[in-house]
Formats: C-alpha cells, sequence, structure tokens
C-alpha cells in the first residue's frame, strides 16, 4: 500500500509532491493512517488545481485589461470627430493595426476629408495637423511607423468610397519624420514655397509636434539681436526650442505671423536649398500688443523622400509696442 501511495504521489505536480512529502512521512510510521493520509493528498491537490484555475483567469483578466486600455483612446477618435489646432475638425472613420507583407506593422488613421484628393498641397497641412494629435497614441502603442489616409466624401448611391491618399510617417533616429510624394524627386522653388507654407502653417496653430518632423535632429536656429540694445546672439537645439516654443504659446494670444520669401536658393541639385525671408510676428503678452520684425535663413535638405531644416537663423531688426493704434519701439534682449 505504501508503495502505491508513493507512486500516486510522484504523479502530483511538483508543488504538490513537496505539501505531500510531510505526510509520507506519517504514513511510513503510522500504517493505520493511509486512509487519511490519502484523503488529505486529494484535498491538496484538488486545491492548488483550484488556485492555479483562479490564478490563470485573473492574469487573462488582467491581458485583457491591459488591451482595453491601450486601445481606449484610438476607439475614443474612431467615428468621431476631431478637433485641430486651426479650429477645423475632421471625421475620423476609424483607427487600427495593418501589417505590410514584409512583416512590418503600422498604426493606421482612416479619416473623410473634404479636400479634393487631387490638391495634395492643402491634403498634406490638413494630415500634418492630424499628426499632432495622433503621434501620441502611435508612441504610446510602440509602433516605429504610422499610416494617415484621407477618404474623399461618400458619393450618393455608394456606401463607400474607394478614393484615398495615404500619407506615411516613420520613426528614423528616434524622431518621426514624413515621406513626400512620389513625384517630388528633389527640391525646386515651387515646391519650397509650398513646404514653407506648410512649415508655418503648422507652427502659426501651435502644432509643435507636426513642425518638429520637418527639423533635423541636429537643426539648431541662432537668433541675433541687432536692435538698440544689442546682446550678440544665442544658438539653442530643435529640444530646448521645442519646449520654449511650447511656453511661449501658452503666454501668447491672438498671434499673427506673416512671412515674405526674399530669395530661394537650389544647391546641389536639388538636394538642398536656402530660404531667406522678411518676417513679422505679432501677439499679446500680459495684455500688451507687440511687434517683431525679424530677418530669417532657413537651409533645406531633400534626402530619400525626406525634406528637413538642417539650420536656421533669425536676427531681430526690432520690437515695436502697439498701443492705442500707435506703434512704440522698445528696447530689448533676445
Amino acid at each position: 500500500m505504501k508503495k502505491n501511495l508513493s507512486s500516486d504521489i510522484n504523479k502530483l505536480p511538483i508543488s504538490s509532491s513537496r505539501v505531500a512529502i510531510f505526510w509520507t512521512g506519517i504514513l511510513q510510521n503510522s500504517p493505520s493512517n493511509e486512509k487519511c493520509v490519502r484523503f488529505i493528498l486529494n484535498e491538496c491537490s484538488q486545491l492548488i488545481a483550484f488556485c492555479y484555475g483562479v490564478l490563470m483567469r485573473a492574469l487573462v483578466g488582467l491581458i485583457f485589461i491591459i488591451f482595453i486600455t491601450l486601445t481606449s483612446k484610438a476607439d475614443a477618435f474612431s467615428g468621431h470627430s476631431m478637433l485641430l489646432g486651426s479650429g477645423k475638425t475632421v471625421e475620423i472613420i476609424d483607427i487600427g493595426p495593418m501589417r505590410y507583407e514584409d512583416g512590418r506593422s503600422a498604426l493606421r488613421l482612416n479619416y473623410r476629408t473634404l479636400i479634393p484628393l487631387t490638391d495634395l498641397f492643402s491634403l498634406r497641412k490638413e494630415a500634418d495637423e492630424i499628426w499632432d494629435r495622433f503621434v501620441e497614441e502611435v508612441d504610446k502603442s510602440g509602433y516605429q511607423e504610422a499610416v494617415i489616409s484621407a477618404y474623399e466624401p461618400k458619393k450618393e448611391g455608394f456606401k463607400n468610397s474607394n478614393g484615398s491618399y495615404n500619407f506615411i510617417f516613420k520613426k528614423k533616429e528616434q524622431s518621426w519624420r514624413t515621406d513626400e510624394d512620389q513625384s517630388q524627386d528633389k527640391l525646386d522653388e515651387k515646391f519650397v514655397k509650398k513646404f514653407i507654407d506648410r512649415l508655418d502653417w503648422v507652427y502659426d496653430h501651435n502644432e509643435i509636434k507636426a513642425f518638429l518632423v520637418y527639423l533635423a535632429n541636429d537643426w539648431t536656429v541662432t537668433f541675433i539681436d541687432q536692435g538698440e540694445s544689442s546682446s550678440g546672439s544665442r544658438t539653442i537645439d530643435r529640444k530646448t526650442f521645442a519646449e520654449s516654443a511650447d511656453q511661449s504659446f501658452s503666454a501668447l494670444k491672438d498671434f499673427h505671423h506673416r512671412r515674405d520669401i526674399i530669395r530661394i536658393t537650389i544647391l546641389e541639385g536639388g538636394r538642398s536649398a536656402e530660404v531667406e525671408s522678411r518676417e513679422t510676428e505679432e501677439g499679446i503678452i500680459n495684455g500688451q500688443n507687440n511687434r517683431l520684425l525679424e530677418h530669417s535663413l532657413d537651409i533645406l535638405e531633400f534626402n530619400d523622400r525626406v525634406v528637413t531644416i538642417k539650420k536656421s537663423t533669425v536676427t531681430f531688426e526690432r520690437i515695436e509696442k502697439v498701443l492705442y493704434g500707435r506703434v512704440y519701439r522698445i528696447k530689448y534682449r533676445i
């Protein structure tokens, strides 16, 4: 009988066998207690099996909760309107993962646009605004690639429309970048003008996450003071600029920006370009309306269908205070 009982013990899971070792010693010393020991071993085995089942159900529940948490924000966008920085809204059709034939995956956002798909310039500006809202969800979900698909309005008599255009965003060297249209194989004056206008659009509407897509990782901007209280120059990098721009816009009201391009020079056979501009920025800070007049120079680079600004220089000419319709020049330091 003892041999059979030991065989039964060996069949138990490792954790059950450890519990049963103590009771085996009792059996060997007191044969008359065999039935009692068998009962205890049986109860221990059932208890461990029950605890295992509870643990597995709890684990499945936890996985479900994590999945719901990760997708809740995407579900909140799906089937609803998204308010953009410019004040316009777009209809979000759905958001979900997609997989390429080569095994790569991406998070895709499908939305309905009122802009004709042939107007890629306006469509890109809209997609950039959506990206400023969408990128947070992409980062939280851990994707290295994302797609924003613009669908044309539904046509009468058709449940869905097949017309769409895809904007692709990829993370390269820890920064998000976006591909230009395949037809654009180099920089030219017409494209550069539209590109600068796109850049100004997201900046003017405080969509800094979208603005950063077009700043190279090693981008810097140098501010030069040529005012009456000239204090030299100051250079800041991409990260510092993003932080300071966010703080500035939070304190700025009724912001207006105007750019007049003075010169565009295409270099290296369309691989780079220089853009010289005269700019005016005006806004209300602490209840006072200030106007900044500046001269800027931006250096663009085109590489593998991606356009970024490599370096910028901004020369402050003067700051004006607008009070009761009159303009006053004021002293300042950068």
